[in-house]
C-alpha cells in the first residue's frame, strides 16, 4: 500500500452544522492574531519582553503557570478603547 493509498483509505471525513462558526486551520496563523496573558494579578506584565518575539516561538518556553490567548482581529486604538 503507497502513500496515497494510505490517505484516501484513512483521510478524515468532517462534517458541519449549518450553524457552525469555528473551522479547522493552521495553529500558526491563528496565534499571529493572538496575546498571550498570564492569570493573575501580574497580567501582562510578566510577558513583556517577549513583544517582538512571535508568539509560536517562546509559547513552549513559558514556566508554569496558567496562560490564556486573547485572539484581536483588529487592534484597539485609544479612542476605540
Amino acid at each position: 500500500m503507497n502513500d496515497h493509498d494510505l490517505l484516501e483509505t484513512y483521510e478524515p471525513v468532517l462534517r458541519f452544522a449549518k450553524s457552525e462558526r469555528f473551522f479547522p486551520m493552521a495553529v500558526e496563523h491563528y496565534l499571529e492574531r493572538c496575546s498571550i496573558l498570564p492569570s493573575g494579578p501580574l497580567g501582562a506584565a510578566g510577558l513583556l519582553f517577549h513583544l517582538n518575539e512571535p508568539l509560536a516561538t517562546f509559547i513552549g518556553k513559558l514556566e508554569g503557570g496558567q496562560y490564556f490567548l486573547r485572539f484581536i482581529n483588529e487592534p484597539l486604538y485609544d479612542a476605540d478603547a
